[in-house]
């Protein structure tokens, strides 16, 4: 029996001229456009919604796409679209190299275009390969233990009381370091905006968790869709 490499092996297999890692690699980046192609043209449809008064409830579109798309979990649809929304188009091409999976676990972090930049270095210098997200973010660890209240990670019994410790540590974050707050704000995008993001994500991962019936699991997501329009609301004002 002989024995290679996994990544020898990708690299001696062919579709038509093209190696198979040649391949997979081509359609990693094909799955990262579509991540963001389908998060803008589902937060349009949110828009379209909104500005009409049109009564769809947001969950009702998120799992409608991603029956459309042929995914299980209308969850994914709407990172696609927290991801599409957070990154400007400008961030989404200079690191265009970058899989999806890197943009959607960077958002969590106020130090994101750090970890961007990074990891396309990263990138640059193996063939366009891009590091693994554990492997990554290990290198930022003094960052996060700067300030690791800024990726929110809730006990489960009590999210609420997390997401009010980690907007107050958020406030004091910003009275001293008023720099970083303006970095946010060249790029257009609230100081509080990953916060929330992540906020609101562990709601509703902790939410999927609980095997709720179809009548609470409603009820849930309307209560989950109030909040996050009442922080919207809140960003509008306060920004």
């Amino acid at each position: 029996m002989s024995h290679i490499t996994a990544k020898d092996l990708f690299q001696s297999l062919y579709v038509e001229e093209e190696t198979y890692a040649e391949h997979l690699f081509a359609r990693g980046k094909e799955m990262t456009s579509a991540a963001f192609e389908i998060g803008e043209m589902v937060a349009k449809a949110i828009e379209h919604v909104e500005k009409y008064n049109i009564e769809i409830g947001r969950m009702d579109i998120y799992q409608e796409a991603a029956g459309l798309v042929g995914l299980e979990s209308a969850r994914t649809i709407e990172y696609y679209v927290e991801t599409y929304k957070f990154y400007p188009e400008e961030i989404r091409e200079v690191y265009s190299g970058l899989r999806y999976t890197i943009f959607k676990n960077a958002m969590g972090y106020e130090f994101w275009e750090d970890i961007l930049a990074f990891a396309q270095r990263w990138a640059d210098d193996h063939e366009g390969k891009n590091p693994t997200w554990n492997w990554l973010i290990s290198q930022f660890q003094s960052q996060i233990q700067g300030y690791q209240s800024n990726r929110l990670e809730p006990e489960l019994d009590n999210p609420i009381e997390a997401i009010e410790e980690s907007i107050s540590f958020s406030e004091a974050y910003a009275e001293d370091n008023p720099e970083q707050r303006e970095e946010q704000e060249i790029h257009n995008q609230p100081f509080y905006s990953g916060i929330i993001q992540r906020a609101l994500g562990v709601l509703k991962d902790t939410a999927e968790k609980l095997h709720l019936d179809f009548e609470k699991w409603q009820r849930v997501n309307e209560l989950l869709e109030r909040l996050e329009m009442e922080l919207r609301n809140v960003e509008e004002t306060e920004f």
